[in-house]
């Protein structure tokens, strides 16, 4: 029986996103110095930056617009904050586990660690939209469907459309799952540096979420990726991640 919650020494995630959108907030900038002091132990780094907003009128010219966003970072940790005017973000490329494992903080731990002290800066009763995110990424080393399918469940024929002959591919699923969740599974191959990688890219969301109920509802979100990633990897690419 597969444990969904196991936690592998060599994960395949090469980034994890959580993505907290609200209702615009214009005064975010007030609010920001206060946020700083209480997370400056874990983010000690902070870039104030500038997002352009293209508009689109059928009536009119299109008009670019810049807001800031505020950028608190852990270089060494590699997980980033970012505090738009109607987003609240966190982005790690070096995870580990969702909770504390081998005395190193988890991703949810991180969450802990700061989504309640924005919003106790920050008056915020209902996220418009909830959102997780988990990029697995992975070097084939051989580019053979037989080596791909015995870490992988394919999305697509192999038989009709073979590893060894494929040079482009996009594979995406939306999918309704329990509680409304939507699920956005995408498949892709892509040549960095010469070399084929193979992208699993899970974006799960939910809708109108109170924010008294959005540190339940990331751990719900949590498990609708991992029974989709477990459903689409073998037992060996599970040893893999376990370093046998």
């Amino acid at each position: 029986m597969i444990d969904y919650k196991e936690i592998f020494d060599y994960p395949l995630l090469s980034e994890v996103i959580i993505d907290l959108r609200f209702t615009t907030k214009l005064g975010m900038a007030k609010f920001m110095p206060d946020f700083q002091e209480k997370i400056e132990e874990f983010f000690p780094k902070l870039r104030i930056l500038n997002v352009r907003t293209m508009k689109i009128s059928s009536n009119q010219d299109s008009e670019i617009t810049q807001d800031k966003y505020w950028e608190f970072s852990n270089p060494e940790e590699q997980t980033v904050c970012k505090i738009y005017n109607n987003k609240f973000s966190l982005i790690s490329n070096k995870y580990k586990s969702w909770t504390k494992y081998k005395e190193i903080l988890g991703f949810k731990d991180i969450i802990n660690l700061i989504l309640p002290e924005f919003l106790n800066i920050v008056s915020i009763k209902e996220f418009e939209r909830i959102g997780l995110r988990f990029i697995n990424k992975i070097e084939l080393e051989k580019n053979t469907s037989n080596w791909f399918s015995n870490l992988f469940i394919p999305l697509f024929n192999l038989n009709r459309y073979s590893i060894e002959n494929l040079n482009e591919n996009y594979v995406r699923f939306i999918v309704q799952k329990e509680m409304e969740t939507q699920l956005i599974t995408q498949a892709v191959f892509i040549i960095e540096d010469n070399k084929k990688n193979y992208i699993l890219d899970f974006d799960a969301y939910l809708r109108n979420i109170g924010s008294t109920e959005a540190n339940d509802k990331i751990d719900f979100l949590h498990e609708v990726i991992l029974k989709e990633f477990h459903s689409l990897i073998t037992d060996e690419c599970r040893n893999r991640m376990r370093g046998k």
